[in-house]
């Protein structure tokens, strides 16, 4: 799977990485993982937000999609709910956003809305990181 298909290896990689740290519910499977990934992709891969163009995702991002608890469920403390793909979407349509530069010399541009906010490396196009507004 390393050599003949990438892709797939590194979601996988992310997904361990995801469950070791905690990021995700420990009953996520990875079924369900590639299954948003391509959530993702089909939602927001290759459209373009106030002039850039989204080109991927980290894996990253798609834990912070997951979360560790679902909207539906009791709000826990300590755990960061999940973010739904239609409000990554309209707060990247929104106007509120804030720029910054890290100390590894990249930029990055945080969208925000009243849902969520969406951090978005402009030069890559790559999604970085989402987390709900508040918690609800």
């Amino acid at each position: 799977m390393k050599y003949n298909r990438q892709e797939e290896f590194a979601l996988l990689k992310g997904y361990k990485e995801a469950q070791q740290k905690q990021d995700i519910h420990a009953l996520v499977s990875f079924k369900t993982y590639k299954a948003v990934s391509r959530e993702i992709d089909k939602a927001l891969v290759g459209k373009t937000f106030d002039g850039i163009t989204i080109k991927g995702k980290k894996t990253h991002f798609i834990d912070r999609v997951i979360g560790e608890y679902q909207e539906s469920d009791y709000k826990q403390s300590g755990k960061r709910q999940g973010v739904k793909i239609s409000d990554v979407v309209d707060c990247l349509q929104g106007t509120i956003k804030s720029s910054r530069s890290n100390s590894d010399g990249s930029v990055s541009i945080t969208y925000k809305s009243d849902k969520c906010k969406v951090t978005v490396n402009p030069n890559t196009g790559m999604l970085i990181q989402t987390n709900p507004s508040t918690r609800r």
